[in-house]
Protein backbone atom coordinates (compact mmCIF):
# COMPACT_ATOMS: atom_id res chain seq x y z
CA UNK A 1 0.00 0.00 0.00
CA UNK A 2 1.01 3.75 -0.52
CA UNK A 3 2.27 5.61 1.90
CA UNK A 4 1.62 9.34 2.54
CA UNK A 5 5.19 10.96 1.76
CA UNK A 6 6.04 14.27 3.93
CA UNK A 7 7.32 17.14 1.37
CA UNK A 8 8.02 20.88 1.63
CA UNK A 9 6.91 23.35 -0.90
CA UNK A 10 8.48 26.52 -2.44
CA UNK A 11 8.02 28.87 -4.52
CA UNK A 12 5.44 31.51 -6.25
CA UNK A 13 2.01 30.99 -5.49
CA UNK A 14 1.38 31.97 -9.54
CA UNK A 15 4.79 29.92 -10.76
CA UNK A 16 5.72 29.11 -14.25
CA UNK A 17 4.36 26.08 -15.69
CA UNK A 18 4.00 22.68 -13.63
CA UNK A 19 5.91 21.54 -10.83
CA UNK A 20 9.22 20.27 -10.28
CA UNK A 21 9.38 17.30 -7.92
CA UNK A 22 12.40 16.63 -6.17
CA UNK A 23 13.86 13.08 -4.85
CA UNK A 24 16.53 12.35 -2.85
CA UNK A 25 18.89 9.36 -2.48
CA UNK A 26 19.67 6.63 -0.07
CA UNK A 27 19.84 7.93 3.65
CA UNK A 28 18.99 11.41 2.49
CA UNK A 29 16.11 13.65 2.52
CA UNK A 30 14.20 16.67 1.49
CA UNK A 31 16.19 19.29 2.98
CA UNK A 32 19.47 18.12 1.39
CA UNK A 33 17.79 19.92 -1.42
CA UNK A 34 16.66 22.88 0.24
CA UNK A 35 19.43 25.19 -1.32
CA UNK A 36 18.38 23.61 -5.10
CA UNK A 37 14.97 24.04 -4.35
CA UNK A 38 15.20 27.98 -2.95
CA UNK A 39 17.18 28.87 -6.19
CA UNK A 40 14.59 27.08 -8.42
CA UNK A 41 11.69 28.67 -6.52
CA UNK A 42 12.18 32.08 -7.83
CA UNK A 43 10.24 31.14 -10.87
CA UNK A 44 9.27 27.36 -10.23
CA UNK A 45 6.73 25.83 -7.79
CA UNK A 46 9.17 23.48 -6.44
CA UNK A 47 7.89 19.67 -3.98
CA UNK A 48 10.92 18.00 -2.22
CA UNK A 49 9.88 14.93 -0.66
CA UNK A 50 10.75 12.59 1.82
CA UNK A 51 10.92 8.71 0.10
CA UNK A 52 9.02 6.07 2.46
CA UNK A 53 11.75 5.15 5.27
CA UNK A 54 13.46 8.41 5.05
CA UNK A 55 13.08 12.19 6.84
CA UNK A 56 9.60 12.61 7.98
CA UNK A 57 7.53 9.98 6.04
CA UNK A 58 5.72 7.19 6.80
CA UNK A 59 8.30 4.15 7.82
CA UNK A 60 7.27 0.74 6.16
CA UNK A 61 8.23 -2.54 5.87
CA UNK A 62 9.15 -2.65 2.23
CA UNK A 63 10.91 -0.42 0.09
CA UNK A 64 10.94 -1.41 -3.20
CA UNK A 65 11.33 0.97 -6.29
CA UNK A 66 7.75 -0.08 -7.67
CA UNK A 67 5.91 1.03 -4.16
CA UNK A 68 8.26 4.07 -4.03
CA UNK A 69 6.99 4.78 -7.43
CA UNK A 70 3.19 4.36 -5.97
CA UNK A 71 3.74 6.88 -3.17
CA UNK A 72 4.90 9.19 -5.39
CA UNK A 73 1.72 9.18 -7.75
CA UNK A 74 -0.41 9.36 -4.35
CA UNK A 75 0.87 12.42 -3.25
CA UNK A 76 0.62 13.96 -6.92
CA UNK A 77 -2.92 12.81 -6.67
CA UNK A 78 -3.78 14.28 -3.11
CA UNK A 79 -2.02 17.65 -4.45
CA UNK A 80 -4.14 17.39 -7.46
CA UNK A 81 -0.52 17.60 -9.69
CA UNK A 82 -1.59 16.04 -13.30
CA UNK A 83 1.92 16.38 -14.49
CA UNK A 84 5.52 17.35 -12.77
CA UNK A 85 9.01 17.40 -13.73
CA UNK A 86 10.09 14.91 -11.90
CA UNK A 87 14.06 14.86 -10.64
CA UNK A 88 15.62 12.14 -8.27
CA UNK A 89 19.35 11.92 -7.79
CA UNK A 90 20.86 8.25 -7.04
CA UNK A 91 18.04 5.98 -5.08
CA UNK A 92 15.54 8.93 -5.76
CA UNK A 93 16.53 9.06 -9.56
CA UNK A 94 15.58 5.59 -9.93
CA UNK A 95 12.48 5.87 -8.14
CA UNK A 96 12.05 8.81 -10.65
CA UNK A 97 12.80 6.47 -13.94
CA UNK A 98 10.81 3.30 -12.45
CA UNK A 99 7.61 6.03 -11.48
CA UNK A 100 8.31 7.43 -15.29
CA UNK A 101 7.90 3.82 -16.97
CA UNK A 102 5.24 3.13 -14.60
CA UNK A 103 3.28 6.37 -15.17
CA UNK A 104 4.41 8.30 -17.77
CA UNK A 105 1.21 10.54 -18.01
CA UNK A 106 1.96 12.16 -14.97
CA UNK A 107 5.10 13.18 -16.26
CA UNK A 108 6.22 16.51 -17.93
CA UNK A 109 9.92 15.96 -18.03
CA UNK A 110 12.31 13.25 -16.30
CA UNK A 111 15.52 14.13 -15.08
CA UNK A 112 17.91 11.77 -13.69
CA UNK A 113 20.99 12.85 -11.78
CA UNK A 114 23.69 10.70 -11.13
CA UNK A 115 22.84 7.37 -11.79
CA UNK A 116 21.08 4.83 -14.05
CA UNK A 117 19.21 1.76 -14.31
CA UNK A 118 21.41 -0.70 -13.21
CA UNK A 119 23.29 -2.72 -10.11
CA UNK A 120 25.70 -0.81 -8.21
CA UNK A 121 27.58 -1.92 -5.24
CA UNK A 122 26.08 -1.63 -1.91
CA UNK A 123 28.23 1.05 -0.88
CA UNK A 124 26.68 2.30 2.33
CA UNK A 125 26.23 -0.86 4.36
CA UNK A 126 28.99 -0.18 6.75
CA UNK A 127 27.19 3.22 7.51
CA UNK A 128 24.05 1.69 8.26
CA UNK A 129 26.16 -0.80 10.76
CA UNK A 130 27.41 2.20 12.22
CA UNK A 131 24.30 4.02 13.08
CA UNK A 132 22.39 1.27 13.89
CA UNK A 133 25.11 0.39 16.39
CA UNK A 134 25.06 3.74 17.72
CA UNK A 135 23.71 4.10 21.50
CA UNK A 136 21.48 6.58 21.42
CA UNK A 137 20.36 6.56 24.75
CA UNK A 138 23.34 7.77 26.16
CA UNK A 139 23.98 10.47 23.09
CA UNK A 140 22.95 13.69 24.62
CA UNK A 141 23.99 15.89 21.82
CA UNK A 142 24.42 15.76 17.61
CA UNK A 143 28.59 16.26 18.62
CA UNK A 144 28.61 13.39 21.13
CA UNK A 145 26.93 10.91 17.97
CA UNK A 146 29.43 12.75 16.07
CA UNK A 147 32.75 11.41 17.88
CA UNK A 148 31.04 8.04 18.28
CA UNK A 149 31.01 7.53 14.45
CA UNK A 150 34.24 8.81 13.25
CA UNK A 151 35.99 6.01 14.03
CA UNK A 152 33.93 3.84 11.33
CA UNK A 153 32.91 7.02 9.67
CA UNK A 154 36.11 8.44 8.98
CA UNK A 155 34.97 11.21 6.35
CA UNK A 156 33.15 14.28 8.43
CA UNK A 157 31.11 15.58 5.41
CA UNK A 158 29.71 12.24 5.67
CA UNK A 159 28.85 12.09 8.97
CA UNK A 160 27.39 15.35 8.82
CA UNK A 161 25.13 14.37 6.18
CA UNK A 162 24.24 11.09 8.01
CA UNK A 163 23.82 13.26 11.00
CA UNK A 164 20.78 14.67 9.52
CA UNK A 165 18.75 12.46 9.72
CA UNK A 166 19.36 12.33 13.92
CA UNK A 167 16.62 14.40 16.00
CA UNK A 168 15.67 14.73 19.44
CA UNK A 169 12.18 13.47 20.78
CA UNK A 170 11.99 14.48 24.26
CA UNK A 171 15.34 14.54 25.04
CA UNK A 172 16.05 11.10 23.45
CA UNK A 173 17.94 11.02 20.31
CA UNK A 174 16.24 8.63 17.43
CA UNK A 175 17.02 7.97 13.85
CA UNK A 176 14.00 9.47 11.44
CA UNK A 177 15.53 6.81 8.93
CA UNK A 178 13.55 3.77 9.61
CA UNK A 179 17.90 1.41 9.12
CA UNK A 180 16.45 -2.06 9.20
CA UNK A 181 14.10 -1.80 6.57
CA UNK A 182 16.51 -0.04 4.43
CA UNK A 183 19.19 -2.51 4.99
CA UNK A 184 16.57 -5.34 4.36
CA UNK A 185 15.87 -3.66 1.35
CA UNK A 186 19.58 -2.57 0.10
CA UNK A 187 19.95 -5.52 -2.62
CA UNK A 188 16.56 -3.75 -4.27
CA UNK A 189 18.14 -0.32 -4.03
CA UNK A 190 21.32 -1.41 -5.63
CA UNK A 191 19.30 -2.92 -8.51
CA UNK A 192 16.61 -1.92 -10.66
CA UNK A 193 13.47 -3.12 -11.55
CA UNK A 194 14.23 -5.73 -14.64
CA UNK A 195 10.41 -5.26 -15.51
CA UNK A 196 10.09 -2.29 -17.02
CA UNK A 197 9.39 -1.27 -20.57
CA UNK A 198 11.96 -0.23 -22.40
CA UNK A 199 10.21 1.47 -25.38
CA UNK A 200 11.16 5.18 -26.50
CA UNK A 201 9.42 7.99 -23.91
CA UNK A 202 6.52 10.01 -24.50
CA UNK A 203 8.58 13.02 -22.54
CA UNK A 204 11.83 14.48 -22.73
CA UNK A 205 14.69 12.78 -20.37
CA UNK A 206 17.82 14.86 -19.45
CA UNK A 207 20.52 12.29 -17.99
CA UNK A 208 23.03 15.12 -15.54
CA UNK A 209 25.77 12.87 -14.35
CA UNK A 210 29.59 14.33 -12.96
CA UNK A 211 32.01 13.64 -15.19
CA UNK A 212 34.19 12.01 -11.83
CA UNK A 213 31.43 10.24 -10.75
CA UNK A 214 31.72 6.72 -10.25
CA UNK A 215 27.78 6.63 -10.72
CA UNK A 216 28.17 7.30 -14.35
CA UNK A 217 30.51 5.92 -16.24
CA UNK A 218 30.29 4.75 -19.63
CA UNK A 219 28.91 1.97 -19.05
CA UNK A 220 26.08 3.42 -16.84
CA UNK A 221 25.32 6.14 -19.58
CA UNK A 222 25.12 3.68 -21.76
CA UNK A 223 21.91 1.53 -19.81
CA UNK A 224 20.33 4.94 -19.26
CA UNK A 225 20.26 5.23 -22.98
CA UNK A 226 19.33 2.02 -23.99
CA UNK A 227 15.86 2.43 -21.51
CA UNK A 228 15.44 6.57 -22.44
CA UNK A 229 16.67 6.53 -25.99
CA UNK A 230 16.23 10.09 -26.63
CA UNK A 231 17.31 11.45 -23.59
CA UNK A 232 19.85 14.53 -23.37
CA UNK A 233 23.13 13.26 -21.68
CA UNK A 234 25.44 16.32 -19.77
CA UNK A 235 28.45 15.15 -18.00
CA UNK A 236 29.27 18.37 -15.37
CA UNK A 237 32.91 19.20 -15.05
CA UNK A 238 34.81 18.60 -12.25
CA UNK A 239 31.87 17.33 -10.39
CA UNK A 240 31.07 14.03 -8.44
CA UNK A 241 28.29 12.07 -7.39
CA UNK A 242 27.27 15.03 -5.44
CA UNK A 243 27.52 17.11 -8.16
CA UNK A 244 24.09 19.52 -6.85
CA UNK A 245 26.18 20.55 -4.01
CA UNK A 246 29.73 20.90 -5.68
CA UNK A 247 27.99 22.91 -9.00
CA UNK A 248 25.13 24.20 -7.36
CA UNK A 249 24.59 27.33 -9.44
CA UNK A 250 25.64 25.64 -12.59
CA UNK A 251 23.01 22.80 -11.72
CA UNK A 252 20.48 25.19 -10.72
CA UNK A 253 20.76 27.32 -14.22
CA UNK A 254 21.06 23.88 -16.32
CA UNK A 255 17.93 22.74 -14.51
CA UNK A 256 15.98 26.19 -14.94
CA UNK A 257 17.00 26.27 -18.38
CA UNK A 258 15.91 22.82 -19.24
CA UNK A 259 12.44 23.30 -17.84
CA UNK A 260 11.59 26.39 -19.43
CA UNK A 261 13.00 24.86 -22.97
CA UNK A 262 12.01 21.27 -23.43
Amino acid sequence: MPVNLNYNEIGPLHAYGLPIIIVHGVLGSSSNWNSIAKSLGDTFKVITVDLRNHGDSPHAESMSYQEMAEDIKQLMETLSIPKATIMGHSMGGKAAMTFAQMFPEFVKHLIVVDIAPTTYPISYEHQINAMLQLDLENISSRQEADTALEKDIPDTEVRQFLLQNLKSVDGQYQWRLNLTAIQKAAAQISGFPADLDASESSYPVLLIGGENSEYFQKEHVNAAVALFPTAHVVAMSNAGHWLHIEKAEQFSDLIADYVSRA
